[in-house]
C-alpha cells in the first residue's frame, strides 16, 4: 500500500470489509486483548443487503465494519493501466493486497483465483491437553467486499487466465536450460498481459 499504491493512484482510494466473530467462550478473552473487541457490533444489525454466508445467521454473534484508505504520497499520478498477476499461491498479506487492487479498482486481476484468507486478524492459539501442541486457528471469518467469505470464494481476477499444460511443460524445460532465469517467456498469465498491453490498451 505505501510502496506501491501511494506512489501511483491519482486519488483517494477506499475499500469496505467486514469480519465476523463468535464473541463468546473460549475466543472473548483473545477479543478482549485487541483494540477491535469495543467496535465490534451484534450480528443482528448487519446490513443483510449483501451476499453474506448462510451460517452468519446461526454461528456468529458479531461482526465488525472496516474501511482500507489508501491516499496518494508523493505520487507520480502514473496514468497507464496496472494489472496485478494473481494465482492460488497469492495468500494471507498478498490476497489482503490483491483484494484492495480489485475493490479500489487500483488494477485489474489476471490470472486464476487467489489463495485466499487476507481478510481478517491473527489467529488464536490453543494447547492440547495431552500432547502439549500449540495450535493455532482463525479467530475470524473474513468477508470480501462483495459479502462472500475470502477464504471460501478468494478473490476472483477480473480476467480468467490458467497456465496451459504446454506452457508448463515449456517453463520446466526454460529454467533447467535457464536456472538464473527468473521469467520464463513461456508465462501464459504474463502473455495475456502483454497482449492485452499491445492490442487493447
Amino acid at each position: 500500500m505505501d510502496l506501491i499504491v501511494k506512489k501511483l493512484s491519482k486519488k483517494k482510494l477506499v475499500t469496505e470489509n467486514y469480519m465476523f466473530y463468535k464473541n463468546d467462550g473460549y475466543l472473548t478473552p483473545f477479543l478482549k486483548c485487541r483494540l477491535i473487541y469495543y467496535f465490534l457490533k451484534p450480528i443482528k444489525s448487519l446490513n443483510k443487503k449483501l451476499n453474506f454466508p448462510e451460517e452468519y445467521k446461526w454461528y456468529f454473534t458479531d461482526f465488525y465494519k472496516y474501511k482500507i484508505s489508501v491516499n496518494p504520497d508523493n505520487s507520480i499520478k502514473f496514468k497507464g493501466k496496472i494489472f496485478l498477476l494473481v494465482d492460488d499461491f497469492v495468500f494471507s498479506s498478498a490476497e489482503s493486497f490483491a483484494s484492495f487492487a480489485k475493490a479500489s479498482n487500483f488494477a485489474t486481476l489476471v490470472g486464476t483465483n487467489t489463495g485466499g484468507d487476507g481478510i481478517g486478524s491473527d489467529p488464536a492459539i490453543m494447547v492440547l491437553p495431552n500432547s502439549g501442541l500449540v495450535i493455532r486457528f482463525p479467530i475470524d471469518m473474513g468477508i470480501n467486499p462483495d459479502g462472500t467469505s475470502n477464504f471460501e470464494y478468494r478473490t476472483q481476477p477480473d480476467i480468467y487466465v490458467e497456465t496451459t499444460l504446454k506452457d508448463y511443460i515449456d517453463s520446466c524445460k526454460y529454467f533447467e536450460k535457464f536456472p538464473g532465469e527468473k521469467i520464463s517467456k513461456y508465462d501464459t498469465i504474463l502473455n495475456k498481459v502483454l497482449y492485452l498491453i499491445k492490442n487493447e490498451y
